[in-house]
């Protein structure tokens, strides 16, 4: 299991965290969900940080402790 400090958003479809690099700048607004496979957009104030675990094993994103 791999644990850390994050920005993630949401999946609206699973619940799940959606970690890793999000888009910046000018680049579309735009992720997939690892669990469900959703494709969705989302606005920058959806962006929330915290501590985020990801399990191998089940490949899901896990929000340990929002900040």
């Amino acid at each position: 299991m791999t644990t850390g400090h994050m920005r993630y958003v949401i999946c609206p479809k699973c619940g799940d965290a959606v970690a890793g690099r999000l888009p910046s700048g000018d680049e579309p607004r735009s992720l997939k969900c690892v669990h469900c496979s959703e494709t969705f957009t989302f606005a920058d104030s959806e962006v929330k940080s915290g501590l985020v675990s990801h399990d191998e094993g089940s490949n899901r994103w896990t929000v340990a402790k929002m900040q």
